[in-house]
């Protein structure tokens, strides 16, 4: 018979889980960030260049068109899929195992951080996301019409 399982025990996977879920979602909230910059920065680039009819707006509005394609599609989606289907998967798992152990004041502090953590990520990536795609699209409608 295997021993019980201990409130340390369960501390000690909730912190191991946390610290994974912690790195990733750091790195993917930089990623995300990055992509929002680019296409910022498209939209900076767009926005100086697409007045002028000189070589130099010229090519800068074909790079305009090459960089919004190359931002402006599903990878972010499915890239946030994957990695948000991993945090709830892990956030889930860390609920579970302090259900496991007695009602604690550690644990109520875990239980409520680990759900401020959800919304908090949650929102800051629908955020970022949806800002992105907006922009992407409205930056996408202009450069095709004035390339039209």
């Amino acid at each position: 018979m295997p021993p019980p399982i201990t409130a340390s025990d369960v501390y000690t996977v909730v912190g191991l889980l946390l610290s994974l879920v912690g790195l990733l979602a750091t790195f993917f909230s930089v990623q995300l960030s990055q992509w929002l910059m680019s296409i910022l920065a498209t939209e900076s680039k767009w926005k100086a260049y697409s007045a002028g009819n000189d070589e130099e707006a010229k090519s800068a509005r074909r790079e305009c068109a090459a960089e919004i394609s190359a931002s402006y599609n599903v990878v972010p989606f499915g890239i946030t899929l994957a990695v948000g289907t991993f945090v709830w998967l892990v956030i889930s798992a860390s609920l579970s195992a302090l259900a496991l152990i007695e009602e604690t004041k550690l644990r109520a502090i875990l239980t409520n951080v680990l759900w401020a953590f959800v919304w908090s990520y949650g929102s800051l990536t629908l955020l970022l996301l949806i800002f992105g795609y907006l922009m992407g699209r409205s930056l996408k409608q202009k450069i095709a019409k004035k390339n039209a």
